[in-house]
């Protein structure tokens, strides 16, 4: 029986959002001998887990039942578009990734049927580039520190998201079968909300190396669904610094250089943007939509975000156009992320049951 502790955890999942066909495959027939762990010890080793210098293939599969979300793609925030990767497509679309990490040094690289996107941070830096319109966009930190992950589909990140936010009560949690995650043996880390009803989030499959602690993919299941909501984890993955040459900066015919703020970005001329290629979470998922950094209420699973919409955004437009008419505003439903757009511009984020996120945008209102 496996053995299990209770914890807490918040609804907004940093994160993830914002995964089946193309996902990592388990070795057929066969499951690894390990040493037994408790959830202590994995809890442990993910989050003493440091940036571990690797080369892999990353899969991103959402089956989030969400509608058609095309209209929202590029977000009206000025960045490359012309067959660049668009990070909206994470919530419908399965997507590959290409990861490098070194330290400080990270790149991603996401190819469409047009065209490839780098993403490269390097130190305070981080790079941009789209290979159809060959622009490179330098983004940089005006104060001491290391800007976001460049990668926004990094299973460590996600999981280490998740385990930072454990507290005394409320989340059930296990160790499960040990199996294999890209040819790499793992131990299970499972989590799970001790009152089901407080989450469209049943469970969450993290997939541990022991040797090293690296998480090797994420499983988010949605009360009520059989296939994965979310999953990201390595189709293959190699443990070894990569070549210096992967983190050489991109030339490009055209460069613009941005200042990073905790808020977006902005060039010289002072144009607000979106950093849409830090770690997702429910808001940033939605590239165009929240304009501030969200207000967070509830607790537990059933946290969720008070976020201001922009006035007069044509992304703002196709999300009310989705969404379904209710007594609060209208309703966005996926089978884990929910929308609540209120009246008066702002709008409700949570990975709560809609009635939860309706009667949470009653109280917000009374």
């Amino acid at each position: 029986m496996a053995s299990r502790r209770r914890f807490a955890l918040p609804a907004v999942l940093a994160g993830v959002i914002g995964l089946g066909a193309g996902m990592p495959a388990l070795a057929a027939g066969s499951r690894p001998r390990l040493a037994p762990e408790t959830p202590a010890q994995l809890i442990a080793a993910v989050l003493a887990h440091r940036s571990t210098p690797l080369s892999g293939g990353v899969a991103w599969t959402p089956d989030l039942g969400l509608p058609s979300l095309s209209s929202l793609q590029g977000g009206g925030q000025g960045l490359p578009a012309a067959g660049a990767f668009d990070p909206t497509s994470l919530l419908t679309t399965p997507q590959t990734f290409s990861v490098w990490v070194n330290g400080s040094e990270e790149r991603i690289a996401a190819s469409t049927s047009l065209a490839e996107s780098d993403v490269l941070r390097v130190g305070s830096e981080v790079w941009l580039w789209n290979s159809a319109t060959q622009h490179v966009t330098r983004l940089l930190v005006p104060t001491p520190g290391s800007p976001p992950s460049a990668s926004p589909v990094d299973p460590q990140t996600l999981a280490a998201g998740f385990v930072r936010r454990l507290q005394a009560a409320g989340t059930d949690v296990s160790v499960g079968t040990p199996t294999y995650v890209a040819g790499v043996a793992a131990q299970v880390l499972q989590l799970s909300p001790a009152d089901p009803a407080t989450s469209t989030v049943s469970a969450v499959d993290i997939p541990v190396d022991p040797t090293n602690g690296a998480v090797l993919q994420v499983t988010v299941a949605a009360a009520g669904q059989a296939r994965p909501a979310l999953q990201v984890g390595f189709t293959w993955v190699r443990f070894a610094a990569p070549a210096q040459s992967v983190f050489a900066p991109p030339r490009g015919r055209t460069t613009t250089t941005k200042i990073l703020t905790s808020r977006g970005f902005v060039n010289a001329t002072g144009h607000a943007g979106w950093y849409g290629y830090g770690p997702l979470t429910p808001t940033s998922a939605l590239p165009g939509i929240a304009s501030a950094s969200p207000r967070l209420f509830g607790s537990g699973w059933s946290t969720f975000a008070l976020v201001k919409l922009p006035a007069r955004s044509p992304a703002v437009a196709a999300l009310e156009a989705a969404a379904t008419p209710v007594t609060s505003g209208r309703l966005l439903r996926s089978s884990l992320l929910d929308v609540a757009v209120l009246p008066g511009g702002h709008a409700l984020v949570g990975f709560v049951p809609p009635a939860v996120l309706e009667a949470d945008a009653a109280s917000l209102a009374g």
